[in-house]
């Protein structure tokens, strides 16, 4: 055999041999590679976990926090819209002669006492503390101006305009919260 013929057969076998290790080694490179790659997931996910958690929490505290803000300003504007109409009703009320007519009649129905009248009342019905004090009631200024109050001896019998009006309109809310809802 000679000397090329045994090179050849040593650099054939030499180039196979590292092939082979060439493979073996991309193998192993891939597993390893693999590996840092599932560790690094886990790693991710082990890490962004409690942000994850957080960021869910922040999320739903945000997102309770504007259906409060929502809320709160629906029942904002729905307790203003009712403030507005009890105090145009409480005005149309108190300019009916009806309406008026039908208070006299009440108040002169009790017998002995005292009454105290709201200034909005006294306003819009001046001769009423007028016929009172003739009828030899005593009278006196009451602090809610929407309010007439007969008393005596340790029996109230109250004619509240607006808290009736308030009732009423409360008693209305769901179709006045549609209304406000309504596109």
């Amino acid at each position: 055999m000679s000397l090329e013929s045994l090179t050849s057969i040593i650099l054939d076998g030499a180039k196979s041999a590292s092939e082979k290790l060439l493979e073996d080694a991309k193998k192993e490179a891939d597993l390893i590679i693999s590996s840092a790659q599932a560790r690094s997931r886990e790693i991710f996910a082990a890490t962004y976990a409690p942000f994850e958690k957080e960021a869910a929490a922040k999320k739903s505290s945000a997102l309770s926090m504007a259906k409060m803000e929502e809320t709160s300003a629906r029942l904002d504007a729905l307790n203003k819209m009712l403030d507005e109409t009890c105090k145009k009703t409480m005005e149309v009320l108190l300019s009916n002669p009806s309406f008026i007519e039908k208070v006299k009649f009440w108040a002169l129905g009790h017998n002995g006492g005292e009454f105290f009248i709201g200034k909005s009342i006294d306003n819009a019905m001046p001769e009423l503390k007028k016929t009172l004090l003739e009828k030899g009631f005593k009278v006196i200024a009451l602090q809610n101006p929407n309010a007439i109050e007969h008393r005596q001896e340790k029996q109230i019998d109250r004619l509240d305009i607006e808290d009736g009006l308030r009732r009423l309109a409360f008693d209305q809310a769901d179709r006045i919260i549609a209304i406000l809802s309504a596109p």
